[in-house]
């Protein structure tokens, strides 16, 4: 066990090459410790993932308890969460007959979780935050089955339109101009988002069995296209396409999409 921020952090629940997340208790609530690494070129960007997520208090967004920092490094008590929506994916949730071979996808659920995902970036959006690392493992679900978008460490605070960054988030979930310039704007998001509600509806992850140089080159000729089954109806399908454009400009704001989403939610 190891008591940091007044919680006690005990099993591990997943590790990345920047840190750790535990298991644990604070203040009598189950919660999760992420303890993000102490070296200097990360611990701005762990402060910032760490603010973002104590000021933005929205129904979508995991919410932050309480945050330090100290000599090995920041540590961030945080909601707990119980999967994410790529393990959701993967088993076949967004099925109708909970099977991820040729089954057709419950537009219902599809709709409700992509509507919660959306509302959650465009409360991002409305701060002037960029998540710019949205993707399956960054969507969590809590005890009731509600979206948590997590993991902030990428993002970014937009002061002005667009913005140049020589760091990306999920390849899979990076649009073009990300990868020949390096532009960020709040259009990554609604890119990744597109990428999201296509795997949903197709129960298959993007760029399946494809390596990291494959995905970066059908990227940068732009030759991907994100059909959707013949069973999803148009103004679904039309998010996914409006959102994956290859021309930023041409992709909706979140504003739009969720007014697409809603119009069919309970379909």
């Amino acid at each position: 066990m190891l008591r940091v921020v007044g919680a006690d952090a005990g099993a591990l629940l997943g590790k990345g090459g920047y840190g750790s997340v535990y298991r644990g208790v604070w203040h009598g609530i189950d919660v999760a410790v992420k303890i993000i690494k102490a070296q200097a070129q990360e611990r701005e960007a762990a402060w910032f993932e760490a603010s973002v997520m104590q000021d933005l208090d929205h129904p979508s967004i995991v919410k932050c308890h309480d945050w330090t920092s100290t000599s090995a490094g920041t540590v961030i008590v945080m909601q707990l969460c119980n999967g994410s929506l790529q393990s959701a994916i993967d088993r076949g949730h967004f099925q109708k007959d909970g099977s991820v071979f040729e089954g057709e996808p419950d537009i219902q659920k599809v709709v409700t979780c992509a509507l919660q995902i959306a509302q959650g970036v465009r409360h991002l959006h409305d701060h002037d935050i960029i998540h710019a690392d949205l993707n399956g493992n960054n969507v969590l679900f809590d005890a009731s089955g509600c979206v948590k978008i997590s993991d902030f460490g990428l993002s970014r605070l937009l002061h002005i339109r667009e913005i140049e960054s020589d760091e990306f988030g999920t390849v899979t979930h990076t649009p073009r101009e990300m990868l020949v310039s390096g532009s960020l704007s709040k259009k990554v998001d609604v890119y990744a988002f597109g990428v999201l509600l296509w795997e949903m509806l197709s129960s298959r992850r993007a760029y399946a069995g494809l390596r990291y140089p494959e995905i970066v080159a059908s990227k940068v000729r732009d030759t991907v296209c994100w059909s959707t089954p013949h069973c999803v109806p148009a103004r679904v399908a039309d998010v996914v396409d409006l959102c994956t454009r290859s021309d930023p400009a041409s992709r909706p704001d979140f504003i739009a999409i969720e007014s697409m989403l809603v119009a069919d939610e309970g379909t």
